[in-house]
């Protein structure tokens, strides 16, 4: 008599851990990986896994240095409201190495301001002027690089909308209108007499 084969209870997380296993062991194309494609996609892995954390510590350090401009950039704006002569011409190296942006430029008014104290010190408005001329550069790239993205933007969104359904042209109703006859003229006794009458006359 043969043996009844018995199958062996597996709970939930056994059934996960073979089915990750079998994925493994299986390509993308679902055909069996060798052994070398494996030890090369481990080691491409390996090599990855810190881009992530790199990254985000990149952007976390761009965006503290972009509040610490911000912050040094309105202190300049406090200082040229009531700047003289000599303040602004110790002002003017700080403000040319002053990195900027156009969001920085928006926020803060800062040329607004370095203009006005540039006509009240008129012996600076040369050394001023590169200044502002740099910062207009760069708010008009930053302007027409948003202007970029809000294009791409709005086709990627009517790309991704459906194509909403053409409504068929309706055709103009032609009512088909009966021909008219002229209508008979009636015929009275009067007149039948008068007719009569002519004809008697003209014989």
């Amino acid at each position: 008599m043969p043996l009844k084969r018995i199958k062996r209870w597996e709970s939930e997380a056994t059934r996960r851990r073979r089915a990750v296993l079998a994925k493994y062991r299986q390509g993308l194309n679902g055909k069996w990986e060798s052994n070398a494609k494996k030890a090369l996609a481990r080691r491409a892995k390996q090599k990855s896994r810190h881009i992530g954390p790199m990254l985000a510590s990149c952007k976390a350090a761009q965006v503290a240095r972009a509040e610490q401009n911000l912050a040094k950039a309105q202190k300049f704006v406090e200082v040229l409201k009531e700047a003289n002569q000599d303040v602004l011409r110790q002002m003017v190296p700080q403000l040319d190495s002053l990195p900027v942006t156009g969001s920085l430029l928006r926020r803060t008014l800062i040329p607004k301001y370095l203009r006005e104290s540039a006509c009240r010190c008129p012996g600076l408005k040369s050394k001023v002027a590169p200044i502002i001329q740099k910062w207009r550069r760069i708010y008009l790239e930053d302007k027409k690089q948003c202007s970029k993205q809000k294009e791409e933007a709005m086709k990627n969104v009517k790309k991704s909308r459906p194509a909403l359904p053409k409504e068929p042209k309706k055709e103009p109703e032609v009512e088909l209108v009966s021909e008219v006859k002229p209508q008979a003229r009636p015929r009275t006794a009067a007149m039948k007499q008068r007719r009569i009458t002519f004809f008697m006359q003209g014989s």
